[in-house]
């Protein structure tokens, strides 16, 4: 398990003076495609498409989910990359200084938050009352899930469940 706080924490806000995310990787290989890239403060989620097989610019091919490498924090600080990829898109964006959490998986529920406080436009849960009959039942929390509230478990949560959480 990960715990995602201790990156966040090590984040200095900067003024980027380079260029874009998608331009450099671009540049490098026509076999990147970066989608939602415009830098903004705070954590919007930059997709990075990557395939050998294709070359982007000039097959004009529309990206495959399949083909997803990493998310990249819309302030290029943090970037949760596949396992397989992680060294040379480690060279590839070595000018943008950023953390890189290494995962095997975006689906599996490997990330966990010791510190909520410092996500606190997220609704944080911790809905494991509701599997281990050994956890004291939270009626607070169960009313809250039962209306349908989106929230994250802090103790497990997958990185798609991080980045889609708005």
């Amino acid at each position: 398990m990960t715990d995602i706080s201790k990156y966040i924490k090590e984040i200095k806000v900067t003024d980027i003076n380079i260029i874009s995310l998608s331009g450099m990787l671009e540049f490098i290989s026509e076999n990147y495609f970066v989608e939602n890239d415009t830098y903004q403060i705070g954590f919007n989620w930059i997709t990075v498409y990557y395939n050998p097989q294709i070359n982007y610019i000039r097959d004009l091919q529309n990206p495959k989910k399949e083909d997803i490498i990493a998310y990249v924090s819309s302030n290029y600080q943090i970037a949760f990359v596949l396992d397989k990829y992680v060294g040379a898109f480690k060279q590839d964006t070595k000018a943008y200084n950023m953390k890189y959490i290494s995962v095997n998986s975006f689906n599996d529920k490997i990330l966990f938050c010791s510190d909520t406080a410092l996500f606190s436009d997220i609704v944080w849960i911790d809905d494991d009352f509701m599997t281990n009959e050994n956890i004291s039942f939270d009626f607070e929390s169960f009313y809250l899930i039962d209306d349908g509230i989106k929230y994250i478990n802090p103790k497990h949560f997958s990185v798609i469940d991080f980045i889609d959480y708005k």
